[in-house]
């Protein structure tokens, strides 16, 4: 019954970073298998803190470097040609007037043609974003891996800006704040 209670008290303190997105159902799960085999709140904390780090890391490094670069090579030739259907679409119009004066022997007025150069180099400039968004896809693939790390860290920041702890928080208390409260608590009572 004493092992009963003592798992109970410590689900009671749970790691605020099972509420980390995407990441949060990793930590409690985890968190509940290192409770069960009775490890304090602070080594729990800290395991939890790790592998979240380390999961975090390799999430990232798989999105950013592998998910992003391979997902502009499959896309380059659809975001070529769908820019293409855009502009023979936004040129109809003005072949259509065009025709239309034509047929009348009517030059068509000059805001015809600077309707026709405006869609052409729109769609030069979409072509040319395609170029750019497409190379920097790819240069994602080899990007230094202090980046992911960065990236980690200020993801880890934000949510930690944006969040906090209990169901009704009226004093707003950040996740890490709770975390190395509860921390101290846990190491103070041992």
């Amino acid at each position: 019954m004493t092992g009963h209670l003592a798992r109970e008290a410590a689900l009671a303190q749970v790691n605020p970073l099972t509420e980390f997105p995407l990441l949060g159902f990793a930590v409690e799960l985890l968190d509940g298998l290192l409770a069960d085999l009775g490890l304090p709140f602070w080594f729990r904390s800290f395991v939890e803190l790790v592998a979240l780090g380390v999961l975090g890391y390799h999430l990232i490094g798989l999105v950013l470097c592998g998910l992003i670069p391979r997902l502009g090579r499959l896309l380059a030739e659809p975001g070529r040609r769908l820019v293409d259907l855009l502009r023979t679409l936004l040129l109809l119009p003005e072949l259509a007037l065009s025709r239309a004066l034509r047929a009348r022997h009517r030059r068509p007025p000059g805001a015809v043609y600077f309707y026709g150069a405006l869609v052409l180099g729109l769609g030069d400039g979409l072509h040319h974003l395609v170029r750019v968004v497409l190379a920097g896809a790819r240069a994602l693939a080899t990007a230094p891996r202090v980046l992911l790390l960065i990236l980690l860290v200020g993801m880890f920041l934000w949510w930690n800006d944006g969040s906090c702890v209990g169901a009704n928080p009226s004093p707003c208390v950040s996740p890490v704040q709770q975390w190395t409260s509860a921390v101290t608590r846990s190491a103070e009572t041992k």
